[in-house]
């Protein structure tokens, strides 16, 4: 009995050992394509602003619709890796929202309100062999916004969420929401080359920079828009404001120039200007 027993036992062993291997059909996976320029980011980014080698993953699901609420869009895709930022950006920023790129208005250090987050292919992506990396332009204040920045001020209206402004005209008062009531929007911070030519002459230029940010042929709106450089030194304090430039710049290299488009009169604005173009303004 026990070596019947034994025997149907190794039986069912051989039988286990010869059974064929379960066969099956691999079913391939679909991996996302790059992200395109423009596209949006329904999501906050991945990673630290300006954090360069990018150590995040991005997802190609995070990517939706300008139209809804949005924390940022893609302005450049690379094919491969550069070793280091400089070798991507290179003025990049500037072109994908339309800043100008005269010798002359790009003296102005634009104030409008970026951060810039990398962002590398996902590991399916990666095992697929891309290799790309993404550059993403997001509002500074990380608020979300609907509509794009891409091109905004040459074929656009900027989203308010990139924007400055001021409680009042003066370069100092608190900086609001371009979204809310306020006086006055911040333009740009004058290079020592502008600074250099004298007060007219910043002047002069605030009002043609003014001009090509908003696209307004008529800026000043009959009276409703005032452009100026509001200047100022420091004095013997570090905390001590003057207004006006040092009479003994540039060999002192103390002083500072802002351009401000500011609401006259006792009505407020109420949106960013840049890139209004000529229709109505947006006073309340």
């Amino acid at each position: 009995m026990l070596l019947l027993v034994t025997a149907l036992i190794a039986l069912v062993v051989v039988a286990g050992l010869q059974r064929p291997n379960a066969t099956g059909t691999a079913v391939p996976q679909d991996v996302p394509a790059p992200p395109t320029v423009g596209a949006c980011l329904p999501s906050a980014p991945p990673g630290e602003p300006d954090q360069y080698p990018p150590s995040q993953l991005l997802p190609a699901a995070t990517f939706g619709p300008c139209a809804e609420l949005h924390y940022g869009e893609v302005a450049q895709v690379l094919s491969h890796r550069p070793a280091v930022a400089n070798e991507i950006v290179g003025g990049d920023e500037r072109t994908y929202i339309g800043l100008p790129t005269s010798i002359e208005e790009s003296n102005w250090v634009s104030p409008i309100n970026t951060s810039i987050v990398w962002a590398n292919p996902t590991a399916l992506q990666q095992a697929a062999g891309q290799q790309w990396v993404a550059c993403i332009v997001t509002p500074g204040s990380s608020t979300p916004y609907r509509g794009t920045v891409g091109q905004a001020l040459n074929t656009g209206r900027l989203p308010a969420v990139y924007s400055s402004c001021l409680a009042g005209t003066d370069p100092h008062t608190p900086l609001v929401p371009c979204s809310s009531p306020h006086r006055s929007e911040v333009l740009g911070q004058a290079s020592p080359r502008l600074i250099a030519g004298g007060q007219a002459h910043l002047d002069a230029m605030c009002m043609t920079y003014a001009k090509t940010l908003t696209r307004r042929a008529d800026f000043e709106a009959d009276g409703q828009l005032r452009a100026r450089s509001l200047s100022e030194h420091f004095g013997p304090s570090p905390t001590d404001s003057l207004a006006g430039l040092d009479p003994d710049y540039p060999s002192s290299n103390n002083s500072q120039s802002t351009c401000i488009v500011s609401a006259t009169g006792s009505r407020l604005l109420t949106a960013s200007l840049l890139g209004i173009g000529d229709g109505p303004l947006p006073l309340g």
